[in-house]
């Protein structure tokens, strides 16, 4: 379990540098615009990776131990409710990256503010429910002996 918790630590870091970003944004004002794109930038894309990677794994265990076992419900809710909280950090992302462009090029980007606060929001809660999913597997996995 030691890649799955790489992963999630990957994501905490991940919000960590949104954070940084979002308080050099609110600090700097508009004339170090440079840095926060290059540090907002980094930090969706490092908040993307454990979301796509911990669905994928999810889905590719499950998937082993169903046939296996010849059991294909086990884990189906856990990795469900992973899979929703990805998409929900991955949806809040991707918004505050087309709103942070917008921003960026003067058409507009007012809800850039409030999706960065809901994006702070999403990400830890995404993080904590893909650990638990995780758990859970690694649990399914040691019973099974995988």
């Amino acid at each position: 379990m030691r890649f799955e918790r790489s992963m999630l630590v990957v994501g905490a870091v991940a919000t960590a540098l949104l954070a940084g970003a979002g308080a050099h944004a609110y600090t700097a004002g508009g004339e170090a615009i440079d840095l926060h794109l290059l540090l907002a930038l980094a930090a969706l894309l490092a908040a993307a990776l454990p979301h796509l990677w911990v669905v994928l794994y999810l889905a590719g265990t499950r998937r082993a131990l169903a046939r296996e076992t010849g059991d294909a419900s086990p884990g189906r809710r856990t990795a469900a409710l992973a899979a929703a909280a990805a998409l929900a950090a991955l949806a809040a992302a991707g918004a505050l990256a087309v709103t942070g462009a917008r921003a960026y090029i003067g058409t507009g980007g007012g809800l850039h503010g409030p999706l960065f606060w809901g994006l702070l929001a999403v990400q830890p809660a995404a993080l904590w429910v893909e650990w638990r999913a995780l758990t859970e597997n690694a649990r399914r996995l040691a019973r099974h002996g995988g």
